[in-house]
């Protein structure tokens, strides 16, 4: 027979009820303040912030690692491009670089007058010469091509006054030797048709007289002491008594068939000269 179940016992299980529903409802709103109060009062974490930010922008998170690559990669490519400008012409190649080379290598500047001749940039044939390694340039008739520069060896004789003059109404200029390898281009007497015993004038004269003090016609000073250009004894600085005048004008000396050197003499004399494009 089933148990009687009294109103009392009613009264002591509902009570029971009543107690365990408050106290799961007290846990579940503590529960949720606790949830509520995290969610509230939560801090990021800096780091954590920063990583993101970066991996939005892409860039490094300025660590030291980081700073040091950048910085030799920054070195490495300024060294390669040194390299590259070092070993590399910018620009166009000037026109002493452009002559007898491979066509095939380089383009051939026509405004400088080169023409690519049988794969080589270089001057039409017949009186054109390289000129001041610059341009191509026509060397008048009867006028000789030696070493890429344009002679004129006079028949004729004049002063030394007038010898200038003359070279200067052709577009050109007495003879100028500028350094040792001219002078020693001079020593080919087959190529100048030069005559042993020959003198000619050329662009330099004591700037006084007994001054001892000689300088080329473009200006520039000639150290007579210090090259052994001048001929043996010289110079002389002689009196000609009849000019009256000492001797200031200096002439190429075809002394042998191997040699020349310069020798002073007066100016007013009628000697052959030479002359050069410039």
């Amino acid at each position: 027979m089933p148990a009687r179940i009294t109103t009392a016992d009613n009264r002591i299980a509902s009570g029971k009820i009543l107690t365990d529903l408050n106290n799961f409802i007290a846990d579940e709103k503590q529960e949720n303040l606790i949830l509520y109060e995290l969610e509230f009062n939560k801090i990021d974490d800096p780091n954590e912030k920063f990583k993101s930010e970066v991996r939005k922008q892409g860039k490094c998170a300025f660590r030291p690692w980081c700073i040091v690559l950048s910085a030799n990669l920054v070195i490495v490519t300024v060294i390669l491009l040194l390299l590259y400008m070092t070993l590399t012409e910018v620009g166009p190649l000037p026109p002493y670089r452009l002559y007898q080379q491979s066509c095939s290598a380089v383009k051939c500047d026509n405004s400088k007058g080169l023409s690519c001749i049988n794969g080589i940039c270089q001057c039409p044939s017949g009186r054109w010469y390289w000129f001041n390694k610059t341009k191509c340039r026509e060397c008048p008739t009867s006028w000789n091509i030696i070493s890429n520069n344009c002679y004129y060896i006079s028949i004729i004789r004049l002063n030394y006054t007038d010898a200038i003059q003359w070279c200067s109404s052709s577009n050109s200029r007495l003879l100028v030797i500028e350094d040792q390898t001219k002078f020693v281009t001079l020593q080919s007497l087959t190529a100048f048709q030069f005559n042993v015993g020959d003198l000619y004038w050329i662009g330099l004269s004591e700037t006084g007289q007994l001054t001892y003090i000689y300088q080329w016609i473009t200006g520039v000073s000639f150290p007579a002491s210090n090259n052994g250009w001048f001929c043996s004894g010289q110079p002389l600085n002689s009196y000609n008594y009849y000019f009256r005048l000492y001797d200031q004008c200096i002439t190429l000396y075809v002394q042998t068939f191997i040699s020349t050197c310069f020798q002073d003499h007066s100016c007013p004399d009628a000697k052959q000269f030479i002359c050069e494009l410039n």
